[in-house]
């Protein structure tokens, strides 16, 4: 492989001459892109001179404000103009950007040999958090508007006051992050709310958590819940997200229409699973399995080569 660094987009005549040379020189069959709006400038010239051109989309939305939603619709018809495929994590997230075009669908895939479930690393790391007699529910993602981190605390507090021996961790960073304090402070449960910041651990805090949760307002595929099935842990998420997510018996879609309550009520039960056990036989025989995902690209790629087109999987 080799890679290559652009200018900043702002530096628009620098940026637009040098993707010129690395596409020229570079005489390239296949450019992908994911970027979206940050790529357009490559994907102009790409127009020129590399016959098959891929727009992939990872979200279900088209951004996550209202502003950036408008900006990248506005957008959009010049990135189709640019691009000759498309390629989707879900169906949802086909559907976002691309109506009912042909998409091939690549799903997001995980390493299969790194979240498998571990009994001595769960004991580990409750020791460490002093949570061994916890009941904990656990997050991961940024701490901004789509995945509703405020919702998510207000329908922990329903589930600390069932049970008042239970503990809410979330991983990850994110523009909400200090709302989201204040806000566990407002509802007095700033004592049972960890903020563990970005990790680079996730699978052993999968390992510990009792509960996975995500009310998300929208997800592309929702990725860190295929993540936490892997290590068996049962799944609370929003029916905002895509099934193609679940690839076990573990995960609970539930409508984020539904009161805080409900959902306490949802992370309860999910929580009273007896056994845990891993799930890696089952990834593998999955499309999100790093193994297969490999194989899917370069069949994709190896078609668009001899002349054909993506066609959903």
């Amino acid at each position: 492989s080799r890679v290559f660094y652009l200018p900043p987009v702002k530096r628009i005549f620098t940026h637009i001459a040098q993707a010129r040379k690395i596409l020229e020189e570079g005489h390239y069959d296949i450019i992908h892109d994911c970027s979206l709006i940050n790529t357009i400038p490559m994907m102009l010239v790409a127009l020129r001179c590399v016959p098959h051109r891929i727009l992939h989309s990872h979200s279900s939305k088209l951004g996550e404000t209202p502003l950036k939603s408008l900006r990248n619709r506005l957008f959009l018809p010049l990135l189709r103009i640019c691009s000759n495929e498309y390629a989707a994590c879900s169906d949802l997230a086909a559907r976002a950007l691309f109506g009912k075009k042909s998409c091939m669908l690549i799903p997001n895939v995980i390493n299969s040999s790194k979240f498998d479930y571990d009994a001595q690393a769960r004991k580990k790391i409750r020791r460490e958090m002093k949570a061994e007699d916890m009941l904990v529910v656990g997050s991961a993602g940024r701490g901004a508007p789509p995945k509703k981190p405020l919702r998510a605390l207000s329908i922990f507090s329903e589930v600390h006051k069932r049970n008042p021996n239970s503990e809410y961790w979330w991983a990850g960073t994110g523009p909400l992050l200090e709302k989201m304090r204040l806000y566990a402070q407002k509802l007095c449960i700033s004592d049972c709310v960890r903020f563990l910041g970005e990790r680079e651990d996730l699978a052993e805090l999968y390992n510990a958590m009792d509960v996975f949760f995500m009310p998300s307002k929208f997800e592309g595929l929702g990725i860190a819940g295929v993540e936490a099935q892997v290590s068996g842990l049962p799944c609370v998420v929003s029916a905002s997200i895509p099934r193609s997510m679940a690839f076990t018996n573990l995960v609970d879609y539930v409508p984020l229409k539904k009161s805080d309550s409900y959902w306490s009520e949802r992370i309860l039960f999910a929580a009273g699973a007896k056994s845990r056990r891993g799930y890696r036989h089952e990834l593998l025989e999955s499309p999100f399995a790093d193994d297969n995902a490999g194989q899917l690209l370069l069949n994709y790629y190896a078609e668009l080569l001899r002349g054909g087109f993506g066609k959903n999987v």
